[in-house]
């Protein structure tokens, strides 16, 4: 099985990497004004789906409360035996109690407190590589199996009309 390769073009004097340059700041240029148009059209659909939906949420809010209100009233009426779920043609409806979590506002506060009161054990402790002591001293680390520093070279084109530069990455 062969694989057709792509030819590539190279410019042959600075004016053609010249012209090379301005053809890649022109084409993302395009690029980023389709995105713009884009996002434009994106906010337009949220913003009228964002009204679409706030009338169902509401409508469904409001249907809620009401069935709330009638299974709370109906309650002993509507279960019987063990069960706390009663089905309905269209669907059931059922009481349940959520399992306990914790909740607090100021982790730091409460991770204080904790400490003060010596209750170490509601204390998790994560451990992690330190990432940036091996950039540091990487001949200490170097015969660790698994364990490599990568790098990649870039070649970078910054069109001159643009903000964005246009990058391709090579493996060193």
């Amino acid at each position: 099985m062969s694989v057709k390769r792509k030819s590539i073009f190279v410019p042959k004097d600075n004016n053609q990497a010249n012209g090379f340059i301005g053809s890649i700041g022109y084409h993302q240029g395009e690029i980023e004004e389709i995105e713009k148009e884009l996002n434009v059209e994106v906010m337009k659909l949220k913003k009228q789906a964002g009204k679409d939906i706030k009338a169902h949420k509401e409508k469904i809010d409001e249907l809620m409360n009401g069935l709330c209100a009638f299974a709370e009233v109906k309650k002993d009426e509507l279960l019987s035996g063990r069960s706390k779920t009663i089905n309905f043609p269209y669907g059931s409806i059922s009481w349940r109690i959520t399992p306990p979590k914790v909740v607090f506002r100021n982790e730091s506060k409460i991770l204080h407190a904790l400490k003060d009161l010596g209750l170490s054990k509601f204390i998790r402790t994560k451990e992690e590589v330190n990432k940036q002591a091996i950039l540091e001293s990487p001949e200490e680390v170097k015969d660790i199996k698994g364990l490599s520093i990568s790098q990649i070279e870039e070649f970078v084109v910054k069109p001159r009309f643009l903000d964005r530069e246009v990058i391709k990455s090579f493996k060193k």
